[in-house]
């Protein structure tokens, strides 16, 4: 019995004292989203941002004009059809059709100021900077609302026709004018005594207003008709220009003295001479919205998934760029060196960079965050997670597990990695096709931007890895099909080593100074000396992963499409092994105590190589797709993140078994260990979070790579901890 107690009793210390668990989990928010179906956008000219809102806003998002790069948002949800800037007051007025109510935004601090009841059905906005107002035509209750643009405050509710649906301000005569769709009419407003003065009848039905102060015109689409012309001073009509039977939308050119006009289901925009108001000629393009750029002189026409750039003086297109499904809104920011446009049924907004005639960037409004790699900083004792779609880098206290700092990046983050030499972070990134990729260089201490040095061309992913005294880094360019070798103590670029073809993985090997870049049947070798390649060794097909074992200088590649792990050793590079593993084995850890090399395989298990014979030993069932691996060299285990079963497989590396299974995120793609704490960080690419595994036995010292190794059968047997206690045959008999 005595015996019995004494065991039972161990095992319940042992229970308490050691094991794996999940000891949190950080959401990951898209703290700029909330923004579905965009379609209005308003330029701050004094702080150059811009608003973008649309059908289902819960937040307005606030873009950088000469970047697009998302910097703030304003706490205001509705169905929000109009924008409108006020550049005397510095607001922002945005018309929420569902709530009834304008609200009224300080563009400078983003923060509302107020929410005005105005009529029903909101439905577009306009300014006068005479007055300082800002007007609002309320469809459903046919009327116009006055707002203040400096006491913030409805001064005037002004009854006009049946279902107005836009306005435009005179400012030769200080009048404003209301489109009555449903009463054909065109109802003018004194701005100074917010009363109606008159009402000109129109053929059709009025859509859109164009005023034309250096002619003193006023120009209406109206749907049925045509484009109707009135007289800007006697609010009489002049002509109807044959431009198309559904107009919606009109732009004006003030370099050339031209008016476009955009109809329904039409393949043309109609160019019209103001002078003579008379067709000028077509140009040869579907058209939703336009915007007429005075820097560059140029037309933007965007249509439903394209925009189109013609010269304003010839109304030839000049070229085209595909931007996404149902581009609705246009304008032009930045002082004319960018245009924004927007694409509800993707929520996204693209920028244009006029000058290099590109497409600059496109920018998410509704993202789900991706986090996708992760690094420590043992330094600061801080863990690092990129974060593709919201395009950060989030820093996290390996102490309390808090958000410390989240950094804005490039798109596309694919690798994360840490330098002790300076303290810094790397991260890699590819900007999916629309920008050169570049690596962000990330202040460890601060956390702060350092820079940003361009890398290559557009689609790329990219690899990283540091040489032993932390002065040179690499980076393999996949689309680029090079290494960029930097110093990385200045952070600039010393050498483009060519590859004959994309690099998939990169890792480096102190005993010869070598690079070893994984291609696509190959590995190439480059002497980090000289910075050229000096063998190419043939592996399996398409090696994903690579790892360098400084036991023996060899280096183990995961030939994904092969269903092998290849091993190269030598001064003169040389296969010396290739070991059949499974189907599609992904990812490779080395665990150096035992000197083994595990590897991941899209069968559900984790394969074990013995590094001294190369040979398979182990096949360790685990979760589905098991796609990342890391490895506690304080606790002899590895950590296998199983994407397509949300969890992460414990290994325990002196048995090669399984201690523990813990529920994480969806689709954990990566791993950090941080020995300090004895945390492993997990990135829920799917889950949008970070989870963080605690294990509770912390034992040993930190092994080095070049440490001395006992074999196996010189260490102890020892109790495998984990979420359940697992016991081998020991014999605990107890003397009495």
């Amino acid at each position: 019995m005595r015996t019995a107690s004494i065991f039972l009793a161990v095992c319940c210390w042992l229970s308490a004292a050691v094991g794996q668990w999940l000891e949190t989990t950080i959401p990951v928010p898209d703290t700029f989203g909330g923004l579905s179906m965009p379609n209005c956008l308003a330029y701050d000219t004094i702080d150059n941002t811009v608003f973008v809102a649309g059908e289902y806003t819960e937040r307005i998002l606030v873009l950088d004009a000469p970047s697009g790069r998302r910097v703030g948002w304003v706490p205001f949800a509705g169905d929000i059809r109009s924008l409108c800037y006020n550049p005397v007051s510095n607001k922002v007025y945005a018309a929420a059709g569902d709530r009834d109510m304008v609200a009224v935004i300080d563009a400078a601090t983003r923060q509302i100021v107020e929410t005005l009841p105005v009529g029903s059905r909101p439905y577009a906005l306009a300014f006068n900077a005479t007055m300082n107002r800002v007007y609002c035509v309320n469809s459903s209750s046919d009327d116009v609302t006055v707002i203040d643009g400096e006491g913030d405050s409805v001064v005037a509710t002004i009854d006009v026709g049946d279902r107005p649906e836009a306005l435009c301000w005179n400012p030769t005569r200080n009048v404003v004018y209301s489109a009555d769709y449903d009463d054909s009419t065109i109802t003018v407003i004194d701005a100074a005594a917010d009363i109606v003065i008159d009402t000109i009848s129109v053929s059709g039905n009025p859509a859109a207003f164009l005023y034309n102060q250096d002619r003193n015109k006023l120009y209406v689409a109206s749907r049925g008709e045509g484009l109707v012309v009135v007289d800007g001073l006697a609010d009489t009509l002049l002509s109807i220009v044959a431009a198309g039977h559904w107009l919606f939308r009109l732009c004006y050119n003030q370099v050339n003295g031209k008016l476009y006009a955009m109809a329904e289901d039409d393949e043309f925009v109609r160019v019209v001479d103001c002078i003579a108001d008379s067709l000028l000629g077509l140009i040869d393009c579907c058209a939703s919205d336009a915007a007429f750029n005075v820097r560059d002189g140029r037309l933007y026409v965007v249509d439903e998934d394209a925009v189109f750039v013609a010269d304003g003086a010839t109304d030839s297109l000049l070229w085209v760029a595909w931007v996404g499904y149902n581009v609705n809104a246009v304008c032009v920011a930045d002082s004319g060196r960018r245009v924004f446009r927007t694409a509800d049924d993707e929520c996204l907004v693209g920028v244009i960079d006029c000058a290099g005639d590109s497409l600059l960037a496109l920018v998410g409004t509704d993202i789900h965050p991706q986090p996708s790699a992760l690094c420590f900083n043992p330094t600061a004792n801080k863990a690092y997670c990129a974060v593709e779609g919201t395009n950060e880098v989030m820093v996290i206290d390996g102490n309390d597990n808090t958000v410390r700092h989240v950094l804005p990046v490039d798109r596309g983050s694919k690798a994360l990695l840490y330098n002790a030499v300076g303290n810094k972070v790397y991260c890699a990134n590819s900007d999916d096709g629309f920008e050169p990729a570049d690596l962000t260089v990330i202040d460890g201490s601060g956390d702060s931007i350092m820079r940003t040095i361009e890398t290559g061309p557009e689609e790329v992913s990219a690899r990283l890895c540091l040489n032993l005294a932390g002065d040179r880094l690499y980076e393999a360019v996949y689309g680029d099909k090079t290494v960029v070798v930097f110093d990385a103590v200045a952070d600039t670029i010393v050498r483009r080593v060519p590859l004959p073809s994309g690099a998939r993985a990169i890792c480096y090997g102190p005993t010869y100074n070598y690079v070893y870049v994984a291609v696509s049947r190959a590995v190439d070798v480059i002497d980090a000396k000289q910075n050229v390649v000096i063998a190419e060794v043939d592996v399996g097909l398409r090696p994903t992963a690579i790892c360098y074992v400084p036991v023996g200088a060899k280096v183990y590649t995961a030939d994904r499409d092969g269903g092998t792990v290849s091993v190269i050793a030598g001064e003169r590079p040389e296969r010396v092994a290739q070991i059949d593993v499974g189907e599609h084995p992904c990812a490779l850890a080395w665990a150096s105590l035992y000197n083994k090399v595990y590897c991941a395989d899209r069968d559900s298990s984790v394969l074990v190589i013995d590094v001294r014979t190369d040979t398979l030993v182990a096949r360790v069932p685990v979760g589905r797709y098991p796609y990342a691996l890391c490895y506690d060299s304080l606790n002899k285990r590895v950590y296998c993140a199983c994407r397509n079963d949300s969890s992460i497989v414990v290994i325990d590396c002196f048995r090669d078994s399984v201690i523990a299974k813990i529920h994480v995120g969806a689709e954990p793609v990566a791993l950090a260990w941080n020995p300090i704490e004895s945390r492993t960080y997990v990135a829920n690419y799917s889950g949008a979070s970070i989870s963080i595994i605690r294990d509770s036995l912390f034992v040993g010292v930190q092994e080095t790579m070049y440490d001395e190794r006992p074999s196996p059968s010189q260490q102890s047997p020892a109790v495998s901890p984990g979420c359940e206690l697992l016991l081998s045959t020991v014999d605990l008999r107890l003397s009495d």
